[in-house]
């Protein structure tokens, strides 16, 4: 019989003994302790580095939260038995849920199977890989030993410890507690999107969900994930999505976090387009006391395109900051990136935008742009555009705007008819409505949805006088 054990461990304190106890083939191993090593000699980030100099995280005890992880004692656990089959939720090509880490449901088109698109869990894939390097048993996982999305994965990961440049991003790579590896073959096309839910509830808890995405040769695929949380709760959330896009190949990542307004949301994106490869990156980000979300993108490829694209609506008194970097190291590659935000109560949002253009990089094509209303006095939205240009014979420039709803279009809609407050609702949500509309078609409702909540909820203090 099948028996599991759950451990809990500190913050930052039980790293070690999280290490110890991991079953994982020989190379995550490796991975985790260059991601330790980078971790013990980093220090946490402060408003002294330009990129935290408005997101103090000083008075944060990392420690304070606790993460729990299944012990298995057979590898049978590991590999998911029992667990109820899953529905694939209309719309979609295959479907993915992690509650608090434990993976509960997982399923994929049949016919893409055959194909050879895994969607797997990666604490499963990697427990399985370890029990075939190990000799035991064979489980879920083991037979993909030596396959190349093995090494497809391994290579993302290694490659995306090297690059990471600050404790927080060192700590999630170190302590991964669960997450999706979704890998698509050479010219294989998926038509509709798959769907990775990520769920955690309870207090003083720590979450680090990692999302691993290879797409090889002229393959095609879309991937919604959500990020989601019980309403109440204090949890902490150290997200990483790491993408590899080869040659030809085209992928479209949105990545919804909306978490309770209690609880912090850290997230660090990092991708690699080759030649001819495309990518569009879409990040919603509308929960959490404290967000600081960013994605860099590297264009290694000569015809490498990539479009970054976010919206934001901070409230109450959330404190949102968001990060792109267009780093393009090819020449002839285009990028674009898009993003707006809206502001109400007493929220403050912060968007750093970098375009960074190599030596070797001619003939690049980059623009980025950032807008922002806001919508009540005590608001405030920071915008921060910048360029690093290293070459000539480039077309590289930004763009940003703050300001207020206009009262002309206001006027214009209550003399027909409508009230201050739909007027409102109807001016913001056509503010957001030409990059949701872009978004894949099953996720607009939901996105509108979220906006019109955060446009009519009232600050925690008017509810409490009513």
């Amino acid at each position: 019989m099948s028996t599991t054990e759950t451990r809990s461990y500190r913050g930052t304190e039980d790293l070690s003994a999280y290490l110890d106890s991991r079953q994982e083939p020989k190379w995550m191993r490796a991975i985790r302790a260059e991601a330790f090593k980078r971790f013990s000699a980093l220090e946490w980030p402060t408003t002294r580095d330009e990129e935290w100099r408005r997101s103090d995280i000083s008075n944060y005890d990392f420690d304070a939260y606790t993460f729990s992880v299944d012990a298995v004692g057979k590898q049978e656990a590991a590999a998911g038995k029992g667990r109820a089959s899953a529905k694939i939720p209309p719309g979609y090509a295959g479907y993915a849920r992690f509650e608090n880490g434990r993976c509960t449901a997982l399923a994929l088109q049949p016919d893409l199977a055959e194909r050879g698109v895994r969607l797997l869990s990666l604490n499963e894939l990697l427990a399985g890989l370890a029990s075939d390097e190990q000799g035991g048993k064979p489980v879920a996982g083991s037979a993909l030993s030596g396959a190349p999305e093995i090494k497809a994965l391994e290579h993302l990961l290694k490659r995306s410890v090297e690059t990471a440049d600050n404790r927080v991003q060192a700590w999630h790579y170190t302590a991964i507690t669960h997450g999706i590896f979704f890998y698509v073959p050479t010219f294989v096309e998926i038509d509709q999107p798959v769907l990775v839910e990520y769920h955690a509830s309870g207090d003083s808890v720590l979450s680090q969900p990692e999302t691993a995405v290879v797409l090889e040769k002229g393959a095609r695929a879309r991937l919604v994930q959500k990020a989601s949380s019980e309403e109440e709760g204090e949890l902490l959330v150290n997200e990483a999505s790491d993408v590899m896009v080869k040659d030809a190949a085209s992928f479209y990542l949105l990545s919804v976090e909306d978490l309770n307004i209690d609880s912090s949301w850290f997230s660090n994106g990092s991708s690699w387009v080759s030649r001819d490869g495309s990518l569009v990156h879409f990040a919603a980000v509308f929960g959490g006391m404290f967000a600081k979300n960013r994605f860099d993108c590297v264009l290694d490829g000569p015809g490498s395109d990539v479009r970054l694209n976010g919206i934001y609506f901070g409230r109450e008194d959330q404190h949102f900051d968001v990060r792109t970097v267009q780093h393009h190291n090819a020449p002839h590659a285009v990028s674009r990136t898009y993003y707006k935000g809206a502001v109400k109560d007493e929220a403050h949002a912060i968007y750093q935008g970098l375009i960074q253009v190599a030596h070797e990089a001619t003939r690049t094509d980059a623009f980025l742009e950032d807008k922002n209303l806001i919508l009540n006095d005590g608001a405030r939205a920071d915008s921060i555009p910048s360029l690093q240009i290293n070459t000539d014979d480039v077309k590289c420039s930004h763009g940003s705007t703050t300001g207020r709803l206009d009262e002309t279009q206001v006027f214009y809609l209550m003399a027909r008819g409508y009230d201050r407050v739909e007027a409102e609702e109807m001016l913001v949500e056509g503010f957001f409505g030409d990059l949701i509309d872009h978004a894949p078609e099953v996720v607009h409702e939901d996105l509108r949805s979220i906006i019109r909540d955060r446009l009519l909820s009232a600050p925690d203090d008017e509810d409490d006088d009513e």
